[in-house]
């Protein structure tokens, strides 16, 4: 991994604790910081997330934002390659909540997964254990890193987001 990926992400562990990613083109996992590799990478790629990343990298060359119904975000980031037909590699950082998480709220979104009592408050102990991020300052993070994945300037009103009233509309 470039070096400078390397310290931005070890500094991302040291002063906030955000978990950082690097995936392949089909977003299988190479690299993470993080304790929970399987349920992190489940909360980010599941419920056919993986797919719009990988149709929004097709299609654009700024970073996306994915959020959900719990509050959790992620900032994805693909490294060009040069070729808008080939897929690059992707960075990501988080999970991170931008809030503090609501036990009501977490028990009544997890309560469709039919999920033991065990289960339930294991799930609600590890997301309450996410770094609680503002909201802008996870976005500075993002653009510094599309800065050292691509070498190339952002605002945050280049972002692309894709938030759960998506999730809910590509239901319809």
């Amino acid at each position: 991994m470039n070096p400078h990926i390397q310290r931005f992400f070890d500094m991302l562990l040291t002063c906030y604790n955000i978990n950082s990613w690097k995936f392949d083109s089909e977003l299988e996992v190479l690299f993470t910081n993080s304790e929970l590799p399987n349920l992190h990478k489940i909360l980010l790629l599941g419920r056919g997330r993986r797919e719009i990343i990988l149709e929004q990298a097709s299609r654009s060359d700024v970073p996306m934002v994915v959020s959900d119904s719990m509050g959790l975000m992620w900032g994805v980031v693909e490294k060009k390659t040069g070729n808008p037909e080939n897929i690059g590699d992707f960075y990501a950082i988080g999970p991170v909540l931008n809030k503090e998480p609501d036990l009501r709220m977490l028990e009544n979104l997890l309560a469709p997964f039919n999920l033991s009592v065990e289960n339930k408050w294991a799930m609600i102990h590890n997301l309450g254990l996410l770094p609680h991020i503002a909201t802008v300052v996870f976005f500075q993070q993002i653009i510094m890193l599309h800065y050292y994945v691509n070498g190339q300037k952002v605002r945050i009103s280049d972002f692309v987001y894709y938030t759960p009233r998506q999730e809910r509309m590509e239901k319809v």
